[in-house]
């Protein structure tokens, strides 16, 4: 019965530890190919890490929900006019085209026109014509994070979110960048790059679930870092993501440096505020998303920001 009790308890750790590894590269096959002690010391680090064993209840959830947002929305249908143009998209060709088909004298002007490609059409775009350059993921650590409900901390909804979208840039061949911040002096920064070495990935995303600083917060130092990141070309058209329940000011120097680079640079600002108001965020942010009720609304504002990026 011992025995029986050992082997039950050391497979449902080795369990939890591929679940968690799973995602970003480490399968079962692949884990077989680390270094032996390298291997083993990841196993470890993962079975005895209680964040990391809460986080893992949450994050089946949570990458089910993000590749069923991300992956099965209309990525290719694109529905905003923004110009007209010429073309053959009989299904995009303005109206004063199409008349030219009930007058026997200029019908055969819009055949000519629709062989050479030379119809009035509408020019529409989708949503896939912004983003899908990096992600930088800011994580507020200060102390109310830890505050939650039904087993779920802020913290947790968090990081689960965030390494859900993690698993999404890899798969799709984005870096994604995480910073864990809180006070001005408190901030630490993980890139993920997709060519990156399995066992680097993991190395890395693990340093971001378990590390939190439980101290004050302060905006301004995280994107400013994102805003450095962005002006460099490696991270043009990336999605910020913001993820905080704190309210913080920001200078009007900030402020009109970080609209003009904004502009600039192409990239995207979108923000979670837990349990607060967003008045400071508004100012920068081209999303915002409001949750109230991590029981209620988590999955639905997890699902939108899935979405989004």
């Amino acid at each position: 019965a011992a025995v029986r009790a050992a082997v039950g308890q050391a497979l449902q750790e080795m369990n939890l530890a591929n679940d968690f590894a799973g995602g970003w590269g480490l399968s079962p096959g692949q884990l077989q190919k680390v270094p032996v002690q390298e291997r083993l010391a990841l196993m470890q680090r993962i079975q005895r890490s209680p964040k990391i064993h809460e986080l893992v209840k949450l994050m089946g959830r949570f990458k089910r929900l993000a590749f069923q947002r991300r992956y099965t929305r209309a990525t290719t249908e694109p529905n905003e006019v923004v110009d007209v143009t010429v073309g053959d998209d009989l299904a995009r060709v303005l109206p004063s085209e199409v008349v030219k088909l009930t007058d026997e004298v200029r019908e055969d002007e819009f055949y000519a026109k629709y062989i050479q490609r030379e119809l009035l059409v509408y020019e529409l775009k989708g949503r896939e014509s912004f983003g899908r350059g990096p992600i930088i993921f800011l994580l507020d650590n200060s102390g109310s994070m830890e505050e939650g409900a039904g087993g779920v901390t802020r913290e947790m909804w968090a990081k689960g979110v965030g390494l859900a979208m993690a698993e999404i840039a890899l798969k799709d061949r984005r870096a994604i960048e995480f910073m864990n911040f809180g006070s001005s002096g408190e901030l630490h920064k993980y890139v993920i790059e997709p060519t990156a070495l399995p066992q680097d990935r993991l190395k890395r995303l693990m340093d971001v679930a378990e590390e939190f600083f439980g101290g004050g917060t302060d905006f301004e130092r995280p994107l400013s870092e994102a805003l450095d990141d962005v002006d460099k070309s490696a991270f043009r058209k990336a999605d910020v993501v913001m993820v905080t329940d704190g309210i913080a000011d920001f200078s009007d120097e900030f402020l009109k440096r970080f609209k003009g680079l904004k502009e600039k640079k192409e990239f995207r600002v979108h923000s979670v505020i837990i349990g607060g108001t967003a008045e400071s965020l508004e100012k920068i942010s081209d999303s915002v998303h409001h949750l109230h009720d991590l029981l209620s609304d988590g999955d639905t504002v997890a699902g939108d920001l899935f979405e989004a990026v």
